[in-house]
């Protein structure tokens, strides 16, 4: 018997007992508004017989790569024996797979394994890692799924000398959201992990079948095992059948309780630890390191937990691209090569209803597609690009016809469109990467979805005439098939259009189409322009602001230790309206600042997309700064070690499509090809 497994079965009799005590006291569940009060705001529990315990021996399956290993992760995907029903163990293992592949580059030329995951090589054999992993849904008082909490306790874990690396899923994803870009580095260093996924992640509902995602992703009708699923929704089931609830869009609960989930998570592990494994020491976070760390809005929520905290649960945090919510009209300047600009931030989702004046995320959707028409410099998508021109070509006639863009010509309105997207904090470093961006209606999915969560709307509420359903190849919502649905739990990150569910048009005067199939003139979709000119009314209105005002960060990290990672060419996430501001924020509130600040030339937000050669051309690993970020973190909680004061990385990419990332391209944070970031009466300034 493995000795993990002989640890918790020699005092099995001492659970046994506390389990009873435990019941005596909370009626079989942990109460964690009574056991941590105050601020986690959110009335949260968990039932200790919902606790999901799993062990593995580091063989034939592990906490790190669900046993693919890297030679697994590189390979073709998973397969599931029977796709009509495949098991709890093959669901893990494409989670983790889809997850892994979709946040940090896996291929050979991309620095795998040998720059950043280097643990993932080594001469000994495939990395593994061995050890439990426990996963807990908390409730609100109603019995409705809040978010879900996963623990994962390597066999190496050091119970003398404990550290705990917290983080949140990205996006929309589930637990295994942040399995890649934290997950790894955490279980390389003997840490424990625990993630939130910030209740959301791909918890689906279809209403017509009346089927809906359980926790552990198996596919079942409505149970309390169910991950989420709507109730009272009959009428609006008939009259738009087959369409689907997404838990971050339809739960009505609003993202502003993202932090107050990451502090739920650090509190629910140490209540494990201390159950589970009750040889441990008593484990809190007085005795333990506790390192916050996660990437795009699971940064943010990590920000969010670490300056609402007020029970010192942190040691430090370490962020990479975090969305991180700045209050509307922040002004700030910054200073580069005695040039100084100002510039006001704007939420990721507000929009000035008088004039159209869109918010980052809006622009994107808006002006992108003109953009791209002639301003993507890249040779990605060049096969498909000609049937794309036709349709970039009307969403600028469309914003002329609107009034949005004054110039007459396609190629001047084409910069124009640029020009506006500048406006909004847009990178032209990112360009390389505007035709793929601008091809899809994700921008629009992404405005949609925020709108519905942030104002609290209902799935009835069917703003704008958009819902989402799986669709035909005529685009018309129809049943979707079981072996799909067996599929999202692994395969969707939570945000759709995903797995073959997408964005319908209600309203199309031909019946509902999916987005892409409507709205047509000419025989060239309008990508869906009509669609985000009636969201901006619902964007401006008193939910939405309300909600985006209770997501607004204060800037005060009370003194933690705090690293920032930001890519420059980040065009999903601007470091003009998160990162940058931020730093100004937090050294304007506080007396003694300690949050660092690495910005990266030539890094952008999808860091998977450089395991592709034609963006390698272009953009470097950001996963490489992120894990040496939290190296020196580690380094400095651990040994004292100090952490590099803010600068600039000089990173280049190798400029030869068939060329493979090495370390010169890729400077240190201490390195002579950097450019020191300092905040002088208010004012970022970049000097040498």
């Amino acid at each position: 018997m493995n000795e993990g497994v002989q640890h918790i079965g020699l005092v099995k009799v001492w659970v046994l007992l506390r389990a009873l005590l435990v019941a005596l006291l909370f009626g079989g569940c942990s109460q964690l508004s009574t056991t941590f009060p105050q601020d986690v705001r959110p009335a949260l529990s968990y039932s200790d017989d919902q606790v999901a315990k799993h062990y593995y021996d580091g063989v034939s399956d592990d906490l790190a790569t669900a046993g693919l290993g890297l030679t697994g992760l590189q390979a073709k995907a998973p397969l599931f024996l029977d796709p009509n029903s495949p098991s709890r163990r093959e669901l893990r293992r494409s989670a983790f797979y889809y997850n892994i592949n979709h946040l940090i580059a896996l291929q050979a030329g991309s620095g795998v394994g040998a720059l950043y995951g280097r643990y993932l090589s080594s001469l000994d054999g495939e990395w593994r890692v061995p050890g439990h992993e426990l996963i807990v849904p908390l409730r609100y008082p109603d019995g409705q799924v809040a978010t879900m909490i996963l623990l994962q306790v390597p066999d190496d874990f050091d119970w003398q000398n404990p550290c705990l690396v917290v983080g949140a899923a990205s996006g929309s994803r589930g637990l295994y959201g942040a399995a890649g870009a934290v997950g790894l580095w955490a279980l390389s260093k003997g840490c424990a992990v625990t993630v939130t996924d910030k209740g959301a992640g791909p918890a689906y509902h279809w209403l017509t079948e009346n089927f809906a995602v359980n926790v552990d992703g198996t596919i079942q009708p409505p149970n309390p095992q169910s991950h989420f699923y709507q109730s009272d929704v009959d009428d609006f089931a008939r009259k738009y059948p087959y369409r689907v609830a997404t838990k971050h869009a339809h739960n009505k609960q609003e993202d502003q309780y993202w932090g107050d989930f990451v502090l739920a998570a650090i509190d629910t592990a140490f209540a494990l630890l201390n159950s589970e494994f009750p040889l441990s020491p008593g484990l809190s976070p007085k005795n333990t390191m506790v390192i916050g760390a996660a990437i795009s809005n699971g940064g943010g929520a990590v920000v969010k937990a670490a300056e609402r905290d007020t029970r010192e649960r942190f040691d430090g945090i370490v962020v990479s691209e975090p969305n991180i919510p700045i209050s509307e009209g922040f002004d700030y300047q910054w200073e580069l090569d005695g040039r100084r600009q100002s510039y006001r931030t704007d939420s990721q989702m507000r929009v000035a209803h008088a004039s159209l004046s869109t918010s980052p995320l809006q622009s994107q959707a808006l002006y992108l597609p003109c953009a791209a028409r002639f301003h993507d410099e890249s040779d990605l998508l060049q096969d498909v690009k000609a049937a794309w021109l036709p349709t970039f070509a009307r969403r600028c006639q469309d914003l002329h016809d609107y009034g949005l863009l004054k110039a007459r010509t396609l190629v001047e309105q084409s910069a124009e469109a640029l020009q506006k997207l500048r406006e909004k904090g847009y990178s032209t470093n990112a360009n390389p990467l505007a035709l793929m961006l601008a091809r899809n209606i994700s921008w629009n999915a992404s405005v949609l979805n925020y709108t519905y969560a942030i104002g609290g709307f209902a799935i009835e509420d069917h703003l704008c005439g958009l819902s989402y359903a799986y669709v035909d190849d005529q685009g018309r919502p129809t049943v979707m098939p079981q072996a799909l649905k067996n599929r999202v739990f692994s395969q969707s990150s939570g945000a759709l259009p995903s797995v073959g569910i997408t964005l319908v048009n209600d309203e199309n005067p031909g019946g509902p189409r999916s987005l892409l199939a409507s709205n047509m003139a000419n025989g060239t979709s309008d990508l869906g322009f009509k669609s985000l000119l009636c969201l901006a009314d619902y964007v401006t209105s008193s939910r939405v602001t309300q909600g985006l005002d209770a997501l607004a960060v204060s800037g005060d990290l009370k003194g933690l230790p705090a690293i920032i990672v930001h890519g420059e060419a980040d065009n999903i996430v601007q470091v003009k309206n998160t990162s940058r501001p931020y730093l100004v924020l937090n050294a304007n509130t506080e007396t003694q600042p300690n949050l660092h600040y690495y910005e990266v030339n030539n890094a952008q937000h999808m860091d998977f997309m450089v395991a592709v050669p034609a963006v390698r051309k272009y953009f470097v690993p950001l996963q490489y700064y992120f894990e040496s970020a939290l190296n020196i973190m580690f380094q400095h909680l651990r040994h004292g070690e100090a952490i590099p004061s803010s600068r600039l990385v000089l990173a280049e990419p190798v400029r030869n499509v068939n060329g493979a990332i090495t370390r010169e391209q890729l400077p240190e944070i201490l390195s002579n090809k950097t450019r020191l970031i300092s905040v002088d009466d208010g004012v970022l300034v970049f000097s040498d």
